[in-house]
């Protein structure tokens, strides 16, 4: 409490301006009656909170929150976001680029471990949605290096492996996400199977995601199917694509062990030697990785980095050219960096009023001056540490 009745002296005025009324206590949290994403502006609600519709959250807002947000809203019976600057200005920009038949426009959101990039992005998401664009998100890609479900040599792409399992949970993820607008699209080409089995030109997208949930052996070709098709930039709308840490695309080691590849063993090692699959070997992540590249028009890609996915020796690391490396970062450039920056003073304020209206914040302690001022000293303005530290209070 020393520190931070020390700050609010040096600083001689309350922190949270006029959300801390004369006595001490927090006023009601802001919130705006706008609670679709995509009708938020810049100029009337940033730093507002705002309830997710139902069918938003269930459809695309909740994959983009962590677990621990989820449990906390399921708790309460309530939820409430934060409109932040960087998805705002994302979405504008993506509003005015729609349709305009540039190659694809990419976006990487950085900034410290929970500092609410991935809310950012289902901001975004939620906002395109609603505006009929298809969405291609990927979560937890990072994880898919580390254990591997139901691993195979790839029948379509000799010398790649396929991951059925992943492939099957991601595509029952992407008709959930777009369930109403997939058995409108149709394939442009024959997709061949094996010999003695295919897919004729004309069929829909949803045929194509049946065949390969009944048949999870072919689950990562459809992804491909799926990815080439979007590629064409034959779709009748937008294509927005999200990918969480994306920085773990180009590891060059995983958890993921094979047999069948022999190295020569170093000095002074014991047999056996298996060699670890990296992610260019993986044909589900080396399918999205093509599609952020800029080698394809009406569409945009808005992609977080993170230490989540970095490599041992870069835990650490916050800024996007040391998570991606040199190759990842030759082969996003060139990209627009939005900083994700720690909560401001009436964003920490407006947090700390919900956090006691809902319940999760219940110290006498934090409705004071002294109180949220520690609270914002202890978490540095980050959501997630906020999160944390509330709870324990």
């Amino acid at each position: 409490r020393s520190i931070a009745n020390w700050l609010l002296r040096r600083r001689q005025l309350s922190p949270f301006g006029a959300c801390v009324n004369r006595r001490g206590g927090a006023s009601a949290a802001l919130l705006t009656d706008e609670s679709a994403p995509d009708r938020h502006s810049l100029d009337r609600h940033v730093g507002l909170l705002y309830r997710p519709e139902e069918a938003d959250w269930q459809a695309v807002t909740r994959h983009f929150c962590r677990p621990e947000l989820v449990r906390l809203f399921d708790t309460l019976g309530q939820r409430a976001l934060m409109v932040r600057r960087p998805a705002l200005e994302i979405g504008e920009r993506l509003a005015e680029h729609a349709g305009d038949g540039r190659p694809c426009l990419r976006f990487v959101l950085y900034g410290r471990r929970g500092s609410g990039k991935s809310l950012q992005m289902g901001h975004v998401a939620s906002a395109c949605r609603r505006r009929g664009w298809l969405l291609v998100t990927v979560h937890n890609a990072h994880l898919w290096m580390r254990h591997s479900r139901e691993l195979h040599e790839s029948a379509h792409r000799p010398g790649m492996f396929d991951t059925a399992g992943y492939g099957c949970i991601w595509l029952r993820h992407f008709y959930a996400m777009n369930q109403e607008i997939l058995p409108g699209l149709r394939v442009t080409k024959e997709l061949s199977w094996n010999a003695k089995e295919s897919t004729p030109a004309g069929s829909s997208w949803k045929e194509v995601i049946d065949y390969a949930l009944a048949r999870p052996r072919y689950s990562c070709a459809a992804v491909q199917f799926l990815i080439d098709e979007i590629k064409l930039g034959s779709l009748p709308m937008p294509t927005l694509v999200c990918f969480e840490v994306a920085n773990c695309l180009w590891w060059h080691r995983s958890g993921i062990k094979n047999d069948a590849i022999r190295r020569t063993p170093l000095q002074g090692e014991e047999p056996p030697w298996r060699a670890d699959i990296t992610a260019k070997q993986l044909t589900l992540l080396d399918a999205f990785k093509q599609l952020l590249d800029s080698d394809w028009n009406n569409g945009a890609a808005v992609m977080s980095v993170s230490p989540q996915g970095a490599l041992f020796d870069r835990l650490r690391e916050w800024m996007p050219r040391k998570l991606l490396g040199d190759e990842g970062f030759a082969y996003l450039d060139p990209f627009v960096p939005v900083y994700v920056e720690p909560y401001g003073p009436a964003e920490m304020s407006n947090m700390l009023n919900w956090y006691t209206e809902s319940g999760w914040l219940t110290s006498e302690a934090a409705a004071t001056d002294a109180g949220r001022a520690e609270l914002a000293f202890l978490s540095d303005g980050n959501a997630g540490e906020l999160l944390r530290i509330a709870g324990e209070w």
